[in-house]
């Protein structure tokens, strides 16, 4: 009877395919690429968070596997959940050898599974003593998917606060083809460079070499309107711009800046100073891959109330991309591009950020409303509300308009998805019954 308890009510797809990816999007974000040697910790961890971490890594997994088999239905013995976090655990630790910024440690793997051990024998013990499987489930369901949802709330809360113009110094200089003291010359011509703030019908402008009280009024304006924006007109000689060739800025060292508008390569480079990106404005400094033209290109790096804008015209082709983070895809700016230190930050982290974000928070939803089960009504009612408000949340307290892939096709994709699954389920769910 136990046995065909569980199998009546365990998700057979869709649940174990939400935990795992939940469990990659923790130890493989940012999804970019390591380029050099990866950094390994052999020292048992000593942060009581880490630890706490890779012990529930993998425990709600567990859990689902363990009432799923039937095998363990009838011994009590988590012998599958093991085997499968074990064979999990190890191919997310050895994964992170190519993630930028993560290290990788034998006692990870060994953590995750003593964990989805323990978590796996208390299901069990659970179910044998009467407690029924699909509440076990829909509380692994519902804990997930309130912890995901405060870490993504609580990262787009972070970013709204610490993504804005502050502290700015103006006692810094603005310098038009090289960095003030030198060392960063541009090697081509430029025209027309300007560092303005404020909206259109307020904006205070500055050229090279402004003088301080024209500085005081930039910087003043500048966060007062939290909005700036560097401009020129460049005419580069070649592509053999290294070190972050200043096209203009407002800084006073190579290390210390307000702004600053450089080429790389061909690349368009915009870093401003905040509390989240640092003195240096360059965790992350923003990229516009190969905005730089042979012949003369206007070149601008925009920051308004915490969207970053890059664009580069030369004649009809003009180029242009906008960092703007919201519900989805704050996490990126809070966590993984601070911790690790990824500097670079070109149009796609973002993007696979936001259809990350909308996996681990989305697709539960359609996973649960797909599997249209008496059991799961209560949490398809609650995961909906809770849906709702964090989107209304967005809108109203952080002020994102409306997109179009984070707002309704990523949302829609992933609802669709987890409904597929559920469906799956609810359909392995009636063949086993029919046996």
């Amino acid at each position: 009877m136990l046995r065909e308890k569980h199998h009546t009510h365990v998700s057979s797809y869709g649940l174990p395919v939400w935990l795992l990816g939940v469990a990659v999007w923790l130890t493989w974000a940012p999804f970019v690429r390591r380029d050099g040697a990866p950094e390994a910790r052999l020292f048992f961890p000593s942060d009581p968070g880490d630890l706490f971490v890779n012990l529930l890594m993998l425990a709600p997994l567990a859990v689902v596997i363990a009432l799923r088999s039937g095998g363990m239905g009838r011994t009590g013995h988590p012998r599958a959940a093991i085997a499968v976090t074990a064979a999990i655990a190890i191919v997310l630790e050895a994964g992170q050898w190519s993630v930028f910024g993560r290290v990788v440690s034998p006692w990870d793997p060994l953590l995750n599974v003593a964990g989805a051990a323990a978590a796996a024998a208390l299901a069990i013990y659970m179910a044998k003593r009467g407690v029924k499987a699909s509440a076990l489930v829909a509380t692994v369901t519902l804990t997930i998917f309130i912890a995901t949802a405060g870490f993504l709330v609580k990262s787009a809360a972070k970013v709204k606060s610490e993504f804005r113009l502050r502290g700015w110094r103006p006692d810094y200089h603005i310098v038009a083809g090289d960095e003030f003291g030198g060392e960063r010359p541009y090697r081509g011509q430029i025209d027309s460079a300007l560092v303005c703030a404020g909206a259109e019908l307020s904006t205070v402008c500055a050229t090279a070499d402004a003088d301080t009280q024209s500085r005081q009024r930039l910087v003043a304006e500048a966060e007062r309107s939290q909005m700036i924006r560097l401009s020129a007109l460049v005419l580069p000689l070649d592509d053999r711009m290294s070190g972050h060739a200043r096209i203009i800025t407002f800084s006073v060292s190579p290390v210390n800046r307000n702004a600053t508008l450089a080429q790389r390569g061909r690349d368009l480079v915009f870093r401003v100073r905040t509390p989240m990106t640092g003195d240096n404005g360059s965790r992350p400094q923003f990229i516009l891959p190969g905005a730089v033209a042979e012949t003369e290109t206007f070149v601008s790096g925009e920051f308004a109330d915490g969207t970053a804008r890059l664009s580069a015209r030369a004649g009809e082709r003009t180029l242009s991309t906008t960092f703007r983070f919201g519900l989805l895809d704050s996490w990126l700016m809070d966590n993984w591009l601070v911790v690790s230190e990824l500097r670079d930050l070109t149009p796609g982290p973002p993007r696979r950020a936001a259809i990350a974000g909308a996996f681990v928070l989305l697709l539960p939803l359609g996973l649960v409303l797909g599997w249209k089960r008496p059991g799961f009504r209560t949490l398809s009612f609650v995961l909906v509300a809770l849906v709702g408000s964090l989107f209304a949340l967005e809108h109203l307290w952080l002020g994102m308009p409306f997109r179009f892939f984070q707002h309704l096709a990523l949302p829609a994709l992933s609802c669709l998805a987890g409904g597929w699954l559920g469906w799956r389920d609810r359909c392995a769910s009636a063949t086993r019954s029919i046996h």
